[in-house]
């Protein structure tokens, strides 16, 4: 009769003392641990060794306006978002608008490239590294960056992080590198047709590798006088087959003869030659700046005159004005050039002369029409120009199938799209039957904890160890009493027994 109460009394406090221990066991026992990956809003995350996560990938369908948040929340756990991974985003045309909250420090490689319909991203102020190719084929987005970011800025169409040129706007047609720029990231000028002429200063160290890939409008690069410049591989690989590498000296000639691999064999390398320019306008004033010094890499656009009575015609190389007249100094010219003002008197009385110069002020003379129709041309040519960049701008991307940018934006679309297609082939790329065999043993290699959770409906770790404790006790309980009740009642038995 008095181990009754004494039994009771263990079981309910081995129950109270399971429970006090489950706190620590869950914290132990932990579903989310290092390496595991996370699912929050559609967005893939994976955690790491310090309780933070980053972002890795995205479920099948992200919204075109796509706020990736700092800290996200799991089986009621707060992790710290602090990076995106490297190609996250690359190739989604879904996304339109990208906003990165505070706490992300830095984004891997090509996160957001060849996204078509990007048009602007918002990165925090807490971001201090931006990775190579990061919007590389996003051809019309604007950036903004939150105020009290010290590492990156966004000017004149260039991304710079520190001292690395990392993204120039496919709209920007004429483009200055700042000289406290000391590195051309890769992919840096991906797209960029309009611009047809770029000079290097000599603060520029390493140009990286596809640095101007796809600038088929690009037809001469002026170098700055650094002859320890470094050229990666196909550093200047598309710049057009019949276009001019300039440098300022011979042993900087001789410098980029050392990098083969970085451009074309079609490319020309000449030296940096300057020339003066002397006009001789004949009585007349001139009506804009004129250019007195030039060199062989740039065109040089003549300036306009003026002279009572007279109407001016162009520029003659001759002092008797019988060649045809000029409006620009041709890109190659070397040697000093001297000008002579065309003119053609015009006979009138005061009051026509009047009226010719109120039509002067509304209308453009001959010079101004032919430099307008110069320009109608310089038109017809770039768009002629934009039609052939089209048709070899896909005979290039074929060529650069096989380059990592498409490698792992492929891989990333087959773990989201086919987890189980044995045969799948992604946007120019294909995975081979063993790199099929290896994703597949990836993805059917799943944590036991994860595997748990699957099989229990969805409910955390956490969850299914408190509910096994409570069963536990509950069972401890039931069997306590039980027992209790049976020796009570074989005691009963007993004393019935004796007492007859």
């Amino acid at each position: 009769m008095k181990k009754k109460p004494i039994i009771i009394l263990l079981t309910i406090l081995f129950t109270i003392i399971i429970f006090l221990a489950y706190p620590v066991l869950a914290d132990e026992e932990d579903f989310a641990e290092a390496g595991d990956e996370i699912v929050a809003d559609g967005l893939i995350y994976e955690i790491q060794e310090d309780g933070t996560v980053i972002l890795t990938d995205y479920q099948s369908e992200v919204p075109k306006s796509l706020a990736i948040p700092g800290v996200i929340t799991y089986s009621g756990q707060r992790y710290t978002v602090t990076a995106i991974e490297e190609y996250t985003f690359s190739g989604c045309d879904a996304l339109s608008e990208v906003t990165i909250a505070e706490n992300v420090k830095s984004i891997g490689d090509y996160a957001f490239s060849e996204c078509e319909d990007l048009h602007n991203v918002v990165f925090p102020a807490t971001v201090t590294t931006l990775g190579r190719g990061i919007l590389s084929g996003s051809d019309n987005v604007t950036i903004e960056i939150a105020s009290g970011n010290d590492v990156l800025h966004y000017e004149n169409g260039m991304l710079i992080q520190n001292d690395m040129l990392l993204y120039v706007s496919p709209s920007v047609e004429e483009v200055t590198i700042p000289d406290a720029i000391h590195t051309i990231a890769s992919y840096a000028f991906q797209n960029c047709d309009y611009i047809e002429a770029i000079t290097i200063p000599r603060t520029i160290e390493t140009i990286e590798e596809q640095a101007f890939c796809l600038c088929y409008g690009l037809h001469s690069i002026t170098m700055g006088n650094n002859e320890s410049i470094v050229l990666q591989n196909n550093a200047l690989t598309d710049i057009e087959e019949a276009g001019t590498i300039y440098v300022p000296t011979k042993q900087m000639e001789q410098h980029i003869k050392n990098y083969p691999q970085s451009y074309p064999s079609s490319i020309s390398i000449k030296q940096v030659i300057p020339y003066e320019i002397i006009y001789n306008a004949g009585g007349g004033t001139f009506k804009e700046t004129c250019i007195t010094r030039a060199d062989n890499t740039k065109t040089v656009l003549l300036p306009d005159v003026e002279r009572q009575g007279y109407e001016f015609l162009g520029w003659c190389s001759d002092e008797a004005c019988q060649q045809e007249p000029i409006y620009q100094i041709e890109e190659g010219q070397s040697s000093n050039v001297v000008l002579y003002a065309k003119w053609e008197a015009v006979e009138q009385g005061q009051e026509e002369q009047e009226q010719a110069k109120e039509q002067e002020r509304t209308a453009p003379n001959r010079y101004q029409l032919a430099k307008q129709q110069r320009a109608i041309k310089d038109l017809k040519a770039k768009k002629q120009k934009e039609t052939i960049t089209d048709s070899t701008k896909k005979e290039r991307l074929a060529k650069i199938q096989s380059h990592d940018l498409t490698q792992n934006r492929g891989k990333k679309k087959f773990r989201r799209q086919n987890p189980a297609n044995k045969e799948v082939q992604w946007e120019n790329a294909q995975v081979t039957e063993t790199e099929v065999e290896i994703k597949k043993a990836e993805e059917t290699k799943k944590p036991v904890k994860a595997t748990l959770q699957e099989a229990s409906g969805g409910f955390s770790l956490n969850n299914i160890v408190s509910m096994a404790m409570m069963g536990a006790g509950v069972l401890l309980v039931l069997v306590g009493g039980v027992y209790t009740s049976l020796r009570y009642r074989n005691k009963r038995r007993e004393t019935t027994t004796n007492e007859k």
